[in-house]
């Protein structure tokens, strides 16, 4: 095998590994690569070749040297030992967990989001084409497939007639749980969050219970754009033909920048996720807030419009003392 074959091979490989440790979307899942996770990358490059040099650098990302050929094989061993990937991945986890550990523990750290922890989510949208199989109903997962590309507007709509797209059905419960992580294939994923009670001003609510912050990681330019809609009985609880869809006139809009300072940073949209503020008198305002699950409305849902494959992260955490 020539040196170029030979860097290529390697080049191919830790791009795999790249590929392998970003796809650990869940910030549990990350901290323990796991046998059934590398084997997709095991079988696509059953082996590579690997200097002797490479074992002291951080696995997973300084593994290979972005200079030219030429360059990287200058004062090149003589002998190079054949590595299965078998091998590098092993390396991998005892070489690159610490990295990975600390990686994580940053994060956490730098979060600025007051209170205890509670529950945190991803919302990550898919190529249609290439939605994730499977509802994974009763999963106990964090993270709820979406479809990427959506740009949906059901406020008004006849329930009757409604087709939906991206809609996180909210149904509430003594704790959090995804109960149906998969909105990508059928348009609809299920998600169970206790109550919270609201008080305050129209303008600057209170929650009762705790909060919830958002923010957007991954490609730059992806977005969302995302609203807390209901169903209104238009006051004829006894009569479900003219139902119709009402949404908050407050949404959740962001989008991912990429530059200095733009690192994903925590924003509180309590308000925007967790409260529906009502325009009832037609005139593009809001003049009523009420909290998820308030009997004004039923079937509350988040609709959840995307720009390319956002992929958005949630935490809920307890309303400080």
């Amino acid at each position: 095998m020539t040196w170029r074959r030979r860097n290529r091979a390697r080049r191919c490989a830790v791009h795999d590994l790249r590929e392998v440790l970003n796809w650990q979307h869940d910030w549990k899942a990350t901290l323990s690569v796991g046998e059934s996770t590398l084997q997709p990358l095991i079988q696509r490059r059953s082996s590579f070749y690997l200097s002797p040099r490479d074992s002291h650098l951080n696995a997973g990302v300084a593994l290979y040297s972005t200079s030219s050929p030429r360059a990287h094989n200058k004062g090149r061993p003589r002998h190079w030992r054949k590595a299965t990937m078998q091998q590098l991945l092993r390396k991998c986890v005892f070489a690159g967990l610490a990295g990975l550990v600390l990686t994580a523990g940053i994060a956490f750290a730098a979060d600025p989001t007051p209170g205890k922890n509670l529950f945190q989510l991803e919302v990550i949208a898919y190529a249609g084409s290439n939605c994730p199989q499977g509802d994974f109903i009763g999963t106990n997962r964090h993270q709820i497939a979406v479809k990427a590309d959506v740009n949906d507007n059901p406020s008004g709509q006849q329930v009757s007639t409604l087709v939906r797209q991206n809609d996180i059905m909210l149904a509430a419960g003594d704790d959090f749980q995804v109960v149906d992580g998969n909105a990508c294939i059928d348009g609809v994923a299920r998600f169970q969050l206790p109550a919270n009670p609201i008080g305050g001003t129209l303008d600057d609510p209170t929650f009762q219970n705790y909060l919830v912050y958002g923010r957007l990681v991954g490609k730059p330019g992806t977005g969302v754009d995302v609203r807390t809609c209901a169903t209104n009985n238009a006051g004829t609880p006894d009569d479900p033909s003219d139902d119709f869809i009402q949404c908050s006139t407050e949404n959740w809009v962001e989008v991912r920048s990429k530059g200095p300072g733009s690192a994903p940073k925590y924003s509180n949209v309590s308000k925007s996720l967790l409260t529906v503020c009502l325009d009832t008198n037609a005139d593009l305002a809001c003049d009523t807030r009420v909290a998820l699950f308030d009997a004004a409305l039923y079937d509350y849902f988040w609709n959840w419009n995307t720009t390319g494959k956002a992929h958005a992260q949630l935490v809920f955490t307890a309303v400080p003392d």
